[in-house]
């Protein structure tokens, strides 16, 4: 059912499973990893608060409750779950590759950098442990470290992402050591790695946005939505292309008292797609809607809250209709600033898959 979009029936197969056997970890962690999919954090939390206080010796608990908090914006609790699931297994990598995410998000980067090291000795092919040190960490072209990833950029024995992830980190290093040719040269080769492997099309985005215009025009753009009394917070939607400074941007409103800094929420984006080829289009506005309220409600109690998701710029129409009371910010930068700084910068899986070619950049800016 998982595999193929069926959610509500992968999610009562699971708690079906759960209740013919309690003991089963694996249906509940599976339960909670569809949750996590149709971003319901808080129902991680409930199912996974049982476990909690039982010796299960379970780092993958700990892992889901981890990415739970992260989606509510609870860093300390998400940080408390990946030390437990170091205490519980302190030889998988990832947990020390995720808690040095941690600490590079809270600006801890002598704890980041120390736990992204650990990733790498504990697994010396770790290349995403190797990228995310080169961010906090300037390592220069003549380290150790830096000579055994050139080699590995030359071997055949890993694959596209993996090679792909190498040259970025590559290019990260001779750019701080000031060799921007060689940089230029390994940031070149990893967006042509990631540009095969992704095989974006351009004409994907232009039908999008062509099936954006048509619906908001033939039935969003005349239709009354009714208000919502309940729901008095205030959303302050920044948005634009990626790389335009939405991050300093929502620093500065979030020294206001009254302001809370949602960080980038996927919730409309993601919605807004899936919606765009059903019929009962009003309804399923009406529960985005209502999911949004929820989600934003619980994050927290302050009357302002800052959604700085860029790519929320293709629902503009839709999101002025459903919040009328929102405020937009429309980030802008030097064109070509923004071209090359996205070039330069290897985005998580699924995001912005534009990103790898020069061409598809410009066209997508356009």
């Amino acid at each position: 059912y998982r595999g193929i979009n069926r959610i509500d029936d992968a999610i009562n197969a699971y708690k079906t499973a759960y209740k013919i056997d309690n003991t089963s970890h694996e249906a509940k962690l599976n339960l909670c990893s569809v949750y996590l999919e149709i971003d319901m954090p808080d129902a991680v939390i409930q199912e996974l608060n049982p476990l909690f206080n039982l010796n299960h010796g379970n780092e993958h608990i700990h892992l889901l409750a981890a990415e739970a908090m992260i989606r509510n914006l609870k860093f300390e609790e998400a940080t408390a779950h990946h030390q437990s699931a170091i205490k519980i297994n302190p030889y998988n990598p990832l947990n020390f590759y995720l808690l040095g995410a941690d600490y590079m998000w809270a600006g801890k980067f002598e704890e980041a950098k120390k736990n992204f090291r650990h990733a790498i000795s504990l697994d010396p092919f770790y290349f995403d442990a190797f990228n995310a040190l080169v961010k906090v960490e300037k390592i220069p072209s003549h380290d150790e470290l830096a000579k055994k990833l050139v080699l590995y950029s030359c071997s055949d024995k890993f694959n596209q992402k993996q090679k792909a992830t190498i040259n970025f980190t590559l290019s990260k290093i001779f750019e701080h050591s000031k060799e921007f040719d060689l940089a230029f040269d390994y940031l070149h080769k990893g967006n042509k790695l990631m540009e095969d492997v992704l095989k974006y099309e351009d004409i994907d985005t232009k039908n999008l946005i062509e099936k954006i215009k048509e619906i908001y025009l033939k039935k969003i753009k005349n239709w009354e939505i009714e208000a919502t009394e309940s729901f008095s917070k205030k959303i302050i939607f920044i948005l634009g292309m990626p790389r335009t400074g939405s991050t300093l941007i929502e620093q500065i409103l979030a020294n206001h008292e009254s302001i809370f800094a949602a960080g980038e929420l996927t919730v409309a984006h993601e919605s807004f797609k899936k919606i765009l080829s059903e019929d009962q289009i009003f309804d399923n506005l009406k529960k985005i809607k209502n999911h949004y309220h929820a989600r934003v409600n619980r994050l927290t109690e302050k009357d302002f809250i800052t959604d700085k998701l860029p790519l929320n710029f293709f629902w503009i129409g839709f999101i002025l209709k459903l919040f009328p009371n929102a405020k937009v910010i429309h980030t802008t930068r030097d064109p070509i600033d923004v071209c090359f700084s996205i070039y330069k910068t290897k985005f998580a899986d699924g995001a912005l898959d534009f990103s790898y070619s020069q061409k598809n950049i410009i066209n997508f800016y356009k």
